[in-house]
């Protein structure tokens, strides 16, 4: 696969708060995992270019922009995506009844 093995640029990103794993780190892509118990929040991250969330659970989550102080309410199921393309704050509540496990992979 081409995203994981060629370099695209030297763009570093911002770490992640302490409660992601991070499962893959290269020069093109950095995969990270979160599971978040109901209540329980990622805390404000400081996300850079495009991204994408993976849901590995159902459940439903608040994604605040922190910057703007929008929220947008998502009902995940496992399988769902939500892409984002600009730089953000945001800080994501597990506003449900269940455990979430989310994928986030940002391209560098």
């Amino acid at each position: 696969m081409e995203l994981l093995l060629a370099p695209r640029s030297s763009s570093l990103l911002e770490p992640l708060p302490e409660n992601f794993r991070v499962t893959l780190d290269n020069e093109r892509v950095r995969v990270s995992c979160v599971s978040l118990h109901p209540g329980q929040t990622t805390g404000v991250m400081a996300l850079a270019g495009p991204r994408l969330w993976t849901a590995l659970d159902t459940g439903k989550l608040d994604m605040t922009s922190v910057m703007d102080e929008t929220h947008k309410t998502l009902d995940v199921s496992p399988g769902s995506l939500y892409a984002e393309e600009s730089k953000t704050d945001t800080m994501i509540i597990n506003i449900g009844q269940e455990t979430v496990a989310l994928v986030l992979t940002e391209l560098k």
